[in-house]
């Protein structure tokens, strides 16, 4: 994009949060893509001559653009858009996430939306029943049980999630559930616990049932098993909270 062009594009800047503005204009012309990943940016100097604003302000916005992962800076060539922003764009959205108060029946909600919606999905995209990838990791998992789970139950739980978003053949829906899937980590993980302590692994008959739901492309099956799921998730929220 021109000089001209960038201009034109930030049209005026206010003096009141000026860095901010900086941000968002950046992030408007990176969604309307009129800015791509690989675009050179133009210099500090040159920005702030545009925007007539100081080079505190663009260098401040271009830090924060930085440490979302939006931009990289290559040394002795430039500023650049970044050709992958999302890993970096999610991690920072995870812990803001992370570090804000949430009601159990939002996660609820929110839990519910993405997993019925991903298994609708893939029953409508997927009518030659071939889920050979998730029926390898499933039966590894039975095979974990059968020689005395550890740790590595939890990772293959995780995997079988990462492989059953991916038949969804949507790579938006599948960074978004992957991103979200790492909320619910800590409770995946304290549920084992408790089903290793007690010798009773209802996930991997969870798991089963999926596995039944979607090769006989049985919806009202899979509502039951999301129900499940998220009634046994909310018990393990709320002892985790002492309620």
């Amino acid at each position: 994009m021109a000089l001209k062009e960038i201009e034109e594009a930030f049209g005026k800047i206010e003096n009141q949060g000026v860095a901010n503005q900086v941000v968002d204009k950046l992030k408007e012309l990176i969604v309307s893509k009129r800015l791509r990943p690989g675009d050179q940016l133009p210099s500090e100097e040159q920005l702030a001559s545009l925007l007539s604003v100081g080079r505190g302000s663009i260098r401040e916005a271009l830090t924060v653009l930085r440490s979302h992962g939006v931009i990289k800076v290559i040394r002795g060539t430039g500023t650049f858009i970044a050709s992958d922003i999302s890993g970096s764009c999610y991690e920072s959205l995870f812990f803001e996430i992370m570090t804000t108060e949430f009601n159990i029946d939002a996660l609820s909600e929110l839990r519910r939306l993405m997993e019925i919606g991903i298994i609708e999905l893939i029953i409508k995209k997927n009518q030659d029943n071939k889920f050979e990838n998730l029926q390898k990791i499933y039966d590894e998992m039975n095979a974990e049980i059968k020689r005395g789970p550890d740790e590595r139950i939890i990772k293959l739980d995780i995997e079988f999630h990462n492989e059953l978003v991916k038949y969804t053949q949507n790579e938006l829906i599948e960074k978004i559930y992957m991103f979200t899937l790492e909320l619910y980590r800590p409770y995946i993980i304290k549920s084992y616990d408790i089903q290793i302590a007690n010798r009773s692994f209802d996930a991997v008959v969870t798991h089963k049932k999926i596995m039944e739901a979607l090769k006989t492309q049985d919806i009202s099956k899979m509502y039951e098993v999301v129900e499940y799921e998220i009634a046994n998730w909310k018990m393990l929220f709320n002892k985790s909270h002492g309620n």
